[in-house]
């Protein structure tokens, strides 16, 4: 189903799925003619962005049970 969707609230919990628990994200919002309509996303890991990190709190992430994966990226901030 394709739809445009004006998004009125998101909402993410943790479901278990084939015994992980996994991040699950829910859009709720109204359609072009009104219809409501709830979106429920594909599974995703959290993830996040630390600008400029030091190099020992990078090795501390690299090294966590939980941390799936690292990626150096450069990121552009204005301020």
């Amino acid at each position: 189903v394709r739809a445009t969707l004006r998004l009125l609230n998101a909402v993410s919990h943790t479901e278990v799925i084939d015994g992980r628990s996994i991040t699950v994200v829910y859009l709720y919002g109204r359609t072009a003619d009104g219809q409501s309509m709830a979106v429920r996303t594909p599974p995703q890991a959290p993830w996040f962005q630390v600008v400029e990190p030091p190099a020992d709190i990078i090795t501390q992430l690299e090294d966590h049970v939980e941390v799936r994966s690292t990626l150096s990226e450069r990121l552009w901030v204005d301020g």
